[in-house]
């Protein structure tokens, strides 16, 4: 968001679930850079986990009359140390497949025409990841179901496969944060060729940022956040 509000010509949104914490991040951005005019920069309640609170952000978008150049999807969460059963990997697939997936749809008919839509995601959902050689083979064909239908299927197969204690037979590897971001990948793909995408020229893309010393990670990453945003500004 620093990066991108001292673009002359942009304005941003800092979306983020907790009000206090987003405004206050607008505040030390405009204090710290005298090159972001406070105007340029303001925050949006959004909650990935809150549909609400998604349509609600759409409107006010929308309100505004100019629409979106850049949509950067960068909220995700992971559970901390080696927590994993069903309903991690549920709560996981929440924000980083679902939530990622409920805003861009909402946000998809607001852009404007050869915007751009970055999703922020990870090397851990790269396929070489998933052990099972069928398992991959499906996910890749995923990316061709701008239903969506195949690969929540896929997901919804490793939640039961959790639940059995059969993950790891069925080629499954024991994290629930890759999964979701294979799933966040081939979520990404579809919404390349979406009908809408193609309609109105958008590039869609998917970077990792690395391990970056965030909440998330407990600041335990080598990178710094600022580090980390570099390419995700750069290919907006």
């Amino acid at each position: 968001s620093a990066d991108l509000a001292q673009h002359p010509h942009l304005r941003v949104y800092l979306g983020a679930r907790d009000r206090a914490l987003g405004e206050a991040a607008v505040r030390e951005i405009v204090g710290a850079d005298a090159e972001v005019v406070g105007d340029r920069l303001s925050y949006l309640h959004v909650d990935l986990n809150d549909e609400a609170s998604i349509v609600e952000a759409a409107r006010h978008i929308e309100s505004t009359g100019h629409g979106l150049d850049i949509l950067v999807n960068n909220a995700g969460m992971a559970f901390k140390g080696d927590s994993f059963d069903e309903n991690v990997f549920r709560t996981t697939l929440a924000v980083n497949y679902f939530g990622t997936k409920a805003v861009t749809l909402a946000m998809l008919p607001l852009m404007n025409d050869h915007g751009r839509i970055i999703n922020v995601t990870s090397q851990a959902g790269l396929l070489k990841n998933v052990p099972g050689p069928e398992l991959r083979e499906r996910f890749v064909r995923a990316t061709e179901d701008v239903t969506f239908a195949e690969v929540e299927t896929l997901c919804e197969e490793f939640a039961v496969a959790i639940r059995d204690g059969t993950f790891l037979d069925k080629g499954w590897p024991k994290s629930a944060y890759s999964i979701s971001k294979v799933a966040e990948n081939v979520l990404t793909r579809i919404f390349a060729h979406h009908p809408s995408v193609e309609q109105k020229h958008l590039m869609v893309a998917a970077v990792c940022p690395g391990y970056c010393a965030t909440d998330m990670s407990s600041h335990r990453g080598p990178r710094s956040a600022a580090k980390g945003a570099e390419t995700p500004v750069w290919l907006a």
